[in-house]
């Protein structure tokens, strides 16, 4: 038997909406912030402590 003259479909990979990725670069964004304002309190106390002792 010969096979079908037709092409086969590729499967169609789907796309975010729009509104998906914007929620998901907000909860990045809001991660990035809270983790730069956790990481310069740390800072900011470990050079009080450390103008404490001197």
């Amino acid at each position: 038997p010969t096979p079908p003259a037709t092409p086969t479909p590729t499967p169609q990979i789907p796309i975010p909406e729009p509104a998906s990725l914007l929620l998901f670069g907000t909860g990045l964004a809001v991660f990035g912030a809270g983790f730069r304002r956790r990481h310069a309190k740390a800072k900011l106390a470990a050079q009080a402590a450390n103008t404490k002792e001197a």
